[in-house]
């Protein structure tokens, strides 16, 4: 694939490498704390990147 050429793409692939961290966060928080409220937070603010993302 070609580098984007515009600004727009660039940010959604900004935002998808972003939400990829997230989802390997929360699956490390999961399997080695899975009480600590981070877990939580971390949650939530995938859930609010992927309902942004989807407008």
């Amino acid at each position: 694939m070609y580098p984007p050429t515009k600004v727009e793409k660039i940010g959604v692939y900004e935002t998808d490498a972003y939400m990829a961290g997230i989802r390997k966060y929360i699956s490390w928080l999961e399997l080695n704390c899975p009480d600590d409220q981070r877990l939580a937070v971390a949650k939530d603010r995938l859930a609010a990147l992927k309902a942004n993302r989807a407008r």
